[in-house]
């Protein structure tokens, strides 16, 4: 559906998400404090509706404003948008202190072989570790 949605294509879409959640007209417009005729209405395309009345539905449906608008994806809501950065950031940290754990493990491999190895391994192996140093500082990690 492009850009310019009648009310009826909105009404549509809200009238499909609405039956999705196993909603009546009666209870969505409850929660807009209007009567189910003028509910019923704006679900026909009869009547249209305020944009802050859409982006009530759009919580109480939990579906975005753009959905019921311009119809394509369903979209995410920001609730669910924070829940999946949320567990993306979560993921990000715990790989970041598997990481780390690796990176101390070798320093202390690396300190106990310092004597035995060529020159040139125990400075590849501090600039691997000095990497490793250099990324748990890295700004990112301080926003987790």
């Amino acid at each position: 559906m492009g850009k310019n949605s009648s009310s009826s294509d909105i009404g549509l879409r809200v009238s499909q998400i609405r039956r999705e959640r196993k909603l009546s007209q009666e209870d969505v417009a409850i929660k807009l404090g209007m009567s189910r005729s003028n509910f019923s209405q704006f679900e026909s395309g009869i009547i249209g509706l305020s944009t802050s009345n859409l982006s009530k539905i759009a919580e109480i449906l939990n579906t975005s404003v753009d959905y019921l608008v311009n119809g394509g994806s369903k979209g995410e809501t920001t609730e669910s948008l924070i829940d999946r950065l949320q567990a993306q950031l979560n993921s990000y940290v715990e790989r970041e202190k598997q990481f780390l754990t690796i990176i101390q493990t070798l320093t202390e491999k690396v300190g106990k072989l310092e004597g035995v190895l060529m020159p040139e391994a125990v400075a590849t192996g501090a600039k691997v570790i000095a990497l490793g140093r250099s990324l748990s500082s890295h700004p990112m990690r301080k926003a987790a």
